[in-house]
């Protein structure tokens, strides 16, 4: 997408504003987890340090039992297309899945991960290339049995989140038995994430997805 100088400018300004705005909110409140996370997303827009970007993240999982929200927005800072890398993406999911209680979101990122690796192509072939992989299809369906799959996982916010990723990414990697869960467990819900960069039909696509996994 072109930006023209004009439109950074005002993008920029609205960044400052926002990142003041929240640095107040932290002062004011250093355990507002949901300030720390927003903090996440402005370090990503002004291009600050990943250091700093993980200093934020590292806030807001300190001040939130299930930072699921939170570890989402960071996996994005880690994309190549931010100037990370895939391996730092797979290992920051690793990391969460490890770390987090079971039967909690923690470790749900394991799908968004993979999700942003397979969009480090433009080619709808070469997106699915990767989530067709049995390896990466099994490492899916073993984050979500310790997740959102788990016998113990009550819904917390971001499951819809979550539980659409590895939906998503289940279906396009042909997983359809996988997928049929998440499907399920969604029921109407859906996050747009994903569905919406394969096409613009994405709604109709979802239920769609669905229908043929046998969820619905």
């Amino acid at each position: 997408m072109h930006v023209t100088a004009a439109q950074w400018r005002v993008f920029h300004d609205y960044v400052g504003r926002a990142e003041r705005l929240l640095g107040d909110a932290v002062a004011i409140d250093p355990g507002n987890a949901a300030a720390w996370t927003q903090r996440i997303v402005t370090a990503r827009a002004l291009g600050l340090e990943p250091q700093e970007a993980r200093r934020r993240y590292d806030k807001a999982a300190e001040h939130c039992d299930v930072p699921y929200v939170a570890q989402a927005q960071f996996i994005q800072n880690l994309c190549p297309k931010w100037g990370g890398s895939t391996k730092a993406m797979h290992g920051f999911a690793q990391e969460c899945l490890k770390a987090g209680p079971p039967g909690t979101l923690a470790g749900a990122v394991v799908a968004d991960a993979h999700m942003e690796h397979a969009f480090t192509s433009n080619l709808l072939d070469r997106i699915r290339d990767h989530l067709h992989q049995r390896k990466v299809r099994d490492e899916l369906g073993a984050a979500a049995a310790r997740t959102v799959l788990h016998a113990g996982f009550e819904p917390w916010h971001g499951w819809v989140a979550a539980h659409s990723a590895f939906a998503f990414a289940l279906y396009e990697g042909g997983d359809m038995p996988r997928s049929a869960r998440h499907f399920a467990a969604l029921g109407n819900r859906m996050k747009p994430y994903g569905w919406e960069m394969m096409s613009n039909t994405w709604k109709s696509d979802f239920r769609h997805a669905g229908r043929t996994t046998g969820a619905r």
